[in-house]
């Protein structure tokens, strides 16, 4: 699992603003804002949601996502 910290790094060496993170992750933004700040409930991120957002960013550290057949996503 990762750490608040390991996660708003993450996201900052990959660009994004909070809201496209979110909208890339498929999670609301409270959620993803208790992830990076650990507020309130445990907020421990499942290890699937880790590893499809890593491989979204590029930052997996043995695979990596190709586009199919040309198609390009905007998640702004």
């Amino acid at each position: 699992m990762t750490d608040q910290k390991q996660n708003k790094d993450a996201r900052l060496k990959a660009g994004l603003f909070i809201i496209q993170a979110v909208k890339l992750k498929g999670v609301e933004e409270a959620t993803w804002q208790r992830w990076e700040e650990q507020t309130g409930k445990k907020a421990e991120i499942p290890s699937y949601c880790w590893e499809l957002f890593f491989l979204k960013i590029g930052q997996h550290p043995k695979f990596r996502l190709g586009r199919k057949n040309g198609h390009k996503e905007s998640i702004e």
